[in-house]
C-alpha cells in the first residue's frame, strides 16, 4: 500500500469512528432521555400517613397546556378506584375498602390526540389502634421429635393427627404422627437439595414450600406426590382459608394463591400503629383470623385476615424450660389449631416437647 491510500485508509477509519461514536452517544442520549409525567397529585401529599379508617381524599389533574382530557383512572395497589372524563379527578376513598401499610398509588391520563401519562407515589396507611399484648394458658405437654426441625405443623380432624414439615437440606420431610407421640406414623424425605418449609391441608390435598428454589410440592393423604407448583418470591409459611392459599416470605406481606392455578390472586400487608410488620413465618388460619410465628421472636402475631390489620401480639416466652434446652434448640415454630377444644399445638425447631395452649389476655 503506497502513502496515498495509507493516509486515505487512516483518514476514512477516524471519520467512520467519529461517525459511529457520535451516532452511539446519539442512541444513548435517546435511552436515557426521560419525560416527566403530564399529570400532578394535588391531593395527598407524596409519603403522607393516614390512619385505618380514614377517608383519603385524591385529587388528580393534568399540568396545563398539555391537551383535552379524555379520561383519567386512579389506581391503589394497581386496582383501579376511580375513573373521570372531567379535566380533573376527584374521588374520596375509604381506606377500610382495602388493607394498611404502604400503598402504591398510580393515576392516568389518556388525551384525546391520542397520548397519555402516568403519575406514581407512595403513602402510608396505619393501625387505628395499638395491638393488644396476649399471653398463653398451659393445657398439656406431649413429646416431640428433637430431630425436627418444625416448619409446618398442621392438626386434622378428620384422622386426628398431626401433619408436620421440617426443613434443612438433606433433611426436610413430611411426618404424620398422633398428637400424644413423638414417633411418626408415617414419614416421606424431600430431596436433599430442597429446604423444606410451611406445609397446609386444603380439599385432602397437603401443599409444601420450600426455601429458596421458588417452587412448591402438593401429595395427597398418603404422601403421594400429586404435583409441583412455582412462586415468585421464598417460601417460609403456608396456610389456608378454605379459598386460597396464604404463603408468608419472611416479609411483612401475606400472599392469597388460587389453589388450582397457584397464581397470587392478592397480597396482604400486615402493619400495625407504627407501620409493617416483618419476619412472618408459620400460619395458621382460624375464622377470619391468621396467627403468624414472627421469626427469631417468642412471639405470634393476631392478624385481621381481611385487612393484615395487627390486633395482638402473643407472648409466648418461658414456654419451654430452660431444663428442655438442652443440645440442638432453635426458636419457636408451628401453629396447629384443634377446633373441637378451640385450642392450639405450638413448638419449635428441634424443640424436644409439643405443648397444647389456649392464647388469653395478659396478666
Amino acid at each position: 500500500m503506497n502513502s496515498k491510500k495509507l493516509f486515505l485508509a487512516i483518514f476514512l477509519g477516524i471519520v467512520s469512528f467519529i461517525y459511529q461514536s457520535c451516532s452511539e452517544d446519539e442512541i444513548r442520549h435517546k435511552k436515557i432521555k426521560s419525560t416527566s409525567s403530564k399529570l400532578k397529585f394535588l391531593s395527598p401529599k407524596s409519603g403522607a400517613s393516614f390512619v385505618y379508617g380514614d377517608t383519603i381524599f385524591f385529587e388528580v389533574e393534568p399540568k396545563k397546556n398539555n391537551g383535552q382530557v379524555e379520561r383519567i383512572s386512579l389506581y391503589v395497589n394497581d386496582v383501579l378506584v376511580e375513573e373521570s372524563t372531567n379535566e380533573k379527578l376527584a374521588y374520596f376513598y375509604p381506606s377500610r375498602n382495602g388493607g394498611g401499610g404502604q400503598l402504591r398509588i398510580k393515576a392516568t391520563v389518556d388525551f384525546k390526540d391520542g397520548s397519555n401519562s402516568r403519575k406514581r407515589m407512595g403513602i402510608s396507611v396505619l393501625s387505628d389502634s395499638k395491638p393488644l399484648e396476649l399471653s398463653y394458658q398451659l393445657i398439656n405437654t406431649f413429646p416431640h421429635d428433637p430431630s425436627s426441625f418444625t416448619q409446618g405443623l398442621i392438626y386434622d380432624e378428620k384422622e386426628d393427627l398431626l401433619f408436620e414439615g421440617t426443613g434443612n437440606y438433606t433433611e426436610s420431610r413430611l411426618l404424620k404422627n398422633k398428637v400424644s407421640d413423638a414417633e411418626a406414623i408415617q414419614s416421606i424425605a424431600i430431596p436433599d437439595n430442597y429446604f423444606g418449609e410451611g406445609i397446609t391441608l386444603l380439599n385432602d390435598t397437603l401443599f409444601q414450600l420450600t426455601y429458596k428454589n421458588k417452587k412448591g410440592f402438593y401429595y395427597d393423604r398418603d404422601f403421594n406426590k400429586l404435583g409441583e407448583f412455582t412462586y415468585p418470591t421464598e417460601g417460609w409459611g403456608l396456610t389456608h382459608n378454605g379459598e386460597n392459599l396464604i404463603m408468608s416470605d419472611g416479609s411483612a406481606n401475606l400472599y392469597f394463591i388460587d389453589p388450582k392455578t397457584f397464581v397470587i390472586e392478592t397480597t396482604l400487608q400486615v402493619f400495625n400503629d407504627r407501620g409493617l410488620v416483618y419476619n412472618l413465618n408459620e400460619l395458621e388460619y382460624v375464622n377470619g383470623i391468621i396467627y403468624a410465628n414472627i421469626y427469631t421472636t417468642d412471639y405470634i402475631a393476631k392478624i385481621d385476615g381481611r385487612s393484615g390489620k395487627l390486633l395482638a401480639m402473643i407472648n409466648m416466652e418461658g414456654l419451654l424450660k430452660k431444663e428442655d434446652r438442652k443440645g440442638r434448640i432453635d426458636v419457636l415454630n408451628g401453629i396447629a389449631f384443634n377446633p373441637s377444644f378451640g385450642s392450639f399445638y405450638v413448638t419449635g425447631k428441634w424443640w424436644p416437647k409439643l405443648f397444647e395452649v389456649r392464647f388469653v389476655e395478659s396478666e
